[in-house]
């Protein structure tokens, strides 16, 4: 149950973000722009991440649901994300930004999947090592 309310307070701040009239972007779309593609980025890698971490703790859910899962969660929420935006005065809403999302979404499960392997060997080499 934590896990999942730290995902629900960290989609909270995202709309709070996204509910900012102006927030210093340029609102006009600028195709490939590396500033809005590292600010999608850096909003929605750490949603993939929190979302893969509460899936993976979350009983009744089977290892195979690990990635597409929280992938199709975030990016789900990041679709949504855009169509709230598209209601905001000075915001506008981008399938490009919603790409950026997914792609932020996808690097976070990523890297939730790599930290916890990461973790599961570290435990395993001391284990190892424990014995000699």
């Amino acid at each position: 149950m934590f896990y999942w309310a730290l995902v629900l307070a960290y989609a909270g701040f995202i709309f709070y973000l996204s509910s900012q009239p102006y927030l210093g972007v340029p609102s006009e779309i600028i195709l490939l722009d590396p500033m809005q593609l590292s600010l999608h980025l850096s909003e929605y890698l750490p949603l993939g991440f929190l979302l893969a971490r509460a899936v993976s703790k979350t009983k009744n859910l089977t290892l195979n649901n690990s990635f597409f899962l929280p992938l199709f969660m975030g990016v789900g929420y990041g679709l949504t994300d855009e169509l709230h935006q598209f209601f905001v005065p000075g915001r506008t809403a981008s399938i490009f930004d919603a790409g950026a999302d997914t792609l932020g979404v996808a690097l976070g499960v990523i890297f939730w999947m790599g930290w916890r392997r990461w973790q599961r060997d570290k435990v395993s080499f001391k284990k190892r090592s424990a014995k000699l």
